[in-house]
């Protein structure tokens, strides 16, 4: 009998399918073996020198084969390799789980292990009924649920901090800096993207603006990256009020987190911020007008289902960004491709209304 599930499949197409849609379904191993890497400190316990299995395990406080069996699992995805005398030493790729590496992925490996997974395992209720993690749970979880949980706060804000720092090359290039003299980074968190754009633009000053849980840290990060000096860090709602007077306004991964009637209170206070010269930089991924299975199709599915479980947000399309600043008084002038998964939206303020 043929099933209309697999009408006009051969033998070997469905096997090649099906081996793809199994290594799909087993996916969550990777991510917590990655997490529990992590949680327990093993690649910056290698970072310096090879290590015998029984001693990382007595300086983690962990069962020997318990720990020897997750090195293995370690090995498999390419993170360690087992060397001569029972020791085991990073990779490559193992090294960017290190704190301290460049570009470091540790605390988003925590994550999407720990919060993030805890809320994607309830997809299937967001789905029924539309509604995200805080709205279920009685305002409990999103961004007012950090400011109590001072481990989670430094994971998630940590975690967007190392992924913006991936991102900043591709888009401070397409920001077009040369004329820039003052930046508001609106939502900024520890100031990432802010502090790249302050190296690349070294007349420029700007203004860092989020709340005091996104902002622990800031200082610090740019007095390492020796722009303290030219960059103020505001504690405040934005929301409520926006810096006023600057050439470029910063909004990257913001829009995302909300709702359309939120969005446009925020363009808002963007607009009532802006001069007649001022550009407005929207920073996000922008969903395909028509589905695929591209990297970019992947990236933006996966972020869109993030905000549906996490949040009250979305990713959106091309067409849904034109009407959502149209709404708040702003105008697109154009689009600028920073990467295959980054946009920069170009917005200035619209024609005065009579």
């Amino acid at each position: 009998m043929v099933h209309a599930c697999t009408a006009g499949a051969t033998a070997s197409t469905q096997a090649e399918d099906a081996a793809r849609l199994l290594a799909m379904i087993n996916g969550a191993w990777t991510t917590q073996v990655i997490r529990t890497a992590c949680a327990l400190g093993l690649p910056d316990r290698l970072s310096q020198r090879p290590a015998d299995a029984l001693a990382l395990a007595a300086a983690c406080g962990c069962h020997g084969d318990a720990l020897l069996r997750l090195l293995r699992a370690m090995a498999a995805l390419d993170l360690c390799e087992s060397v001569p005398a029972g020791h085991w030493r990073l990779t490559g790729m193992g090294r960017l789980l290190c704190r301290d590496a460049s570009q470091s992925l540790h605390h988003w490996a925590q994550h999407a292990g720990s919060g993030l997974w805890q809320r994607l395992a309830e997809l299937p209720e967001a789905v029924r009924t539309g509604a995200s993690w805080p709205e279920r749970h009685h305002g409990m979880g999103g961004y007012q649920a950090l400011a109590s949980d001072a481990r989670a706060s430094e994971v998630f804000h940590h975690a967007m901090v190392e992924l913006t720092r991936h991102a900043t090359p591709a888009l401070v290039a397409a920001l077009e800096l040369r004329a820039v003299r003052s930046v508001v980074d609106v939502g900024g968190g520890q100031g990432a993207l802010l502090g790249a754009v302050l190296r690349q633009a070294t007349e420029a000053h700007g203004v860092l603006l989020d709340q005091a849980v996104a902002l622990r840290g800031a200082s610090a990060l740019m007095a390492d990256w020796g722009v303290a000096d030219r960059c103020r860090v505001e504690e405040g709602d934005f929301f409520a009020s926006v810096a006023g007077g600057a050439d470029m306004y910063l909004l990257k991964s913001v829009l995302h987190n909300w709702d359309d009637e939120a969005c446009r209170r925020l363009l808002a206070r963007c607009l009532e911020a802006m001069s007649s010269r001022a550009r407005l930089m929207v920073i996000e991924r922008v969903r395909p007008e028509a589905p695929g299975h591209s990297t970019r199709d992947r990236e933006v599915a996966r972020t869109d289902l993030n905000m549906l479980v996490s949040l009250s947000g979305r990713e959106r399309s091309l067409e849904e960004f034109v009407r959502l600043f149209a709404a708040a008084g702003l105008v697109l002038e154009g689009v600028r491709e920073a990467s295959a998964e980054w946009s920069v939206l170009d917005v200035r303020r619209g024609a005065a209304r009579t």
